[in-house]
C-alpha cells in the first residue's frame, strides 16, 4: 500500500495538470503494480446477472404493488426489469402485457399498443387475451378522439392498429377503413399528424398526436442539429469560426472569442467520444441514443442493457455491446463498491473497446500516444503531428 502511496505522489508533484502528457510511465507503474498485487490477491466469486424466471417474476410481482399503488412509473420501471429478466416468451409476454396497463393508465395511448401488440406475439396466453384486447380497443378509441374521429364509428381495428404501429410511416399511405367506405386521413392534412419513427418506437416522453387544425409549435418545427454561429472553424471544426484556440501559463490550451456572440449562440459542439449511463437509469433510458423510453427492450444476452428499438440494440451490438455484454453481466456482483464506482468501470472498458477498435488498433494507438508524449503540452495544436 505503501508503494501505492508513493507512485501516486509521484504523479502529482510537478506535473501541471493542464499540460496533459508524460503521466505514461508513471501511471504504467502504478497499474504494474496494482496488477501484481491482484495476482496475489483471491478474486471474489464471478456472479453474472443472467435471465432468469425467479427474478424475471419478482419484478413483475413489484410492478403489480407499484401498480396498485397509483405509481405508475416505478410499476413501467418494474415490468422493463422483468422483462430484461425474462428467459422465455411467456414471461416476456406478461411483462409487455402488465406494462401496457400502467401506460394506458399514464394516458400514452400509442406506447400502450405497442406493448399489447407485442405481448399478443410473444403467445400470450389465450384464456387472457380478450382483456388485453379490449385495453387495446379502449387504447384506439382514445386515439381516435385525437385524429377527431367519431368514437362510435366502426373501425376496422386491425388496420388502425397498423397506422399506429407501421415502422414504415413516410411511404406507407394513411387511412383508417370503415365497414361502409372508407376515409382518407390525408384529407385531414395528415401531414400534421406527426407519425414518425421516434414516437413509434418510444424515445419521446409521451408524445401526442396534435389536431389537424394545429400547426407545430416553433420549438418543434426548429427541432434538428445545432448551428454554429458563423459556422466550423478550420482549425477546430467542433468550434465556431467566432473563436480561436490559445495557450496561457494561468488557463493553459483555452478558446477565445474572436466576434461578437449573442445569448444563445452555439460556440463549441462535439458528439462524445464515448458515453455510458448513469446505472439508476438502465430500465428507463435507451442505452444507445440515452432517450427516454417507456417501451424498452432488452438486449438479447444480457438483463443489463436496454433499447428504444431494434435499430438501436442492432448499433449497439456493432459498436461495443458485444464486447461489453458479458462483462457488464458479472461487473456488478464482481467488487463491493458503489454504483459511481461502477459506472466509472464501464466507463473505462467502453473506452478500451472504443480507443482500440475492438482490440485491432493497438498499433494505432501506441502511434498516437508516442506522437503525444513527444508533445510538451503548452502547445497550443497539442495534439498536431507536425
Amino acid at each position: 500500500m505503501e508503494i501505492a502511496k508513493e507512485l501516486v505522489l509521484n504523479l502529482k508533484q510537478g506535473k501541471p495538470s493542464h499540460s496533459g502528457y508524460g503521466l505514461q510511465k508513471e501511471c504504467e507503474l502504478l497499474i504494474n503494480h496494482i496488477l501484481q498485487n491482484m495476482v496475489l490477491s483471491h478474486l471474489p466469486e464471478l456472479i453474472p446477472e443472467e435471465k432468469n424466471e425467479e427474478d424475471s417474476i419478482q419484478y413483475r410481482e413489484e410492478g403489480d404493488q407499484h401498480f396498485v399503488m397509483g405509481d405508475d412509473d416505478e410499476a413501467i420501471k418494474s415490468y422493463t426489469m422483468s422483462l430484461a429478466y425474462a428467459n422465455n416468451k411467456e414471461l416476456m409476454s406478461y411483462a409487455h402485457a402488465n406494462r401496457s396497463a400502467a401506460l394506458y393508465r399514464k394516458q400514452m395511448f400509442r406506447e400502450c399498443l405497442i406493448d399489447i401488440d407485442a405481448a399478443l406475439n410473444l403467445g400470450y396466453p389465450e384464456e387472457k387475451r380478450e382483456k388485453l384486447k379490449e385495453r387495446g380497443a379502449k387504447a384506439i378509441d382514445e386515439i381516435k378522439k385525437k385524429f377527431e374521429l367519431k368514437v362510435n364509428e366502426r373501425v376496422d381495428a386491425e388496420s388502425f392498429m397498423k397506422l399506429c404501429l407501421s415502422d414504415d410511416t413516410n411511404n406507407a399511405p394513411v387511412a383508417v377503413k370503415y365497414k361502409k367506405g372508407s376515409v382518407k386521413l390525408s384529407e385531414m392534412e395528415n401531414k400534421s399528424i406527426g407519425v414518425n419513427e421516434d414516437s413509434i418506437n418510444g424515445c419521446k416522453k409521451e408524445e401526442e398526436i396534435p389536431k389537424a387544425e394545429e400547426k407545430k409549435p416553433r420549438y418543434l418545427a426548429d427541432e434538428g442539429p445545432l448551428k454554429l454561429a458563423y459556422g466550423p472553424s478550420k482549425e477546430a471544426p467542433a468550434a465556431s469560426n467566432g473563436v480561436a484556440i490559445v495557450f496561457s501559463e494561468k488557463y493553459g490550451r483555452h478558446l477565445r472569442a474572436t466576434k461578437e456572440f449573442k445569448p444563445g449562440d452555439v460556440v463549441t459542439v462535439e458528439d462524445p467520444y464515448e458515453y455510458i449511463l448513469y446505472t439508476q437509469r438502465y430500465y428507463t433510458h435507451c442505452h444507445h441514443c440515452l432517450s427516454r423510453s417507456y417501451n424498452l427492450i432488452p438486449c438479447l444476452h444480457c438483463p443489463v442493457a436496454q433499447y428504444c428499438s431494434e435499430k438501436c440494440r442492432e448499433l449497439a451490438w456493432e459498436m461495443a455491446h458485444q464486447i461489453e455484454c458479458p462483462i457488464m453481466a458479472i461487473i456488478g456482483n464482481l467488487l463491493n463498491v458503489d454504483k459511481d464506482k461502477i459506472r466509472m468501470l464501464t466507463k473505462i472498458i467502453r473506452f478500451l473497446i472504443m480507443v482500440t477498435g475492438k482490440g485491432k488498433k493497438m498499433d494505432e494507438l501506441r502511434a498516437d500516444m508516442e506522437i503525444a508524449e513527444r508533445n510538451p503540452g503548452k502547445n497550443v495544436h497539442a495534439l498536431s503531428l507536425e
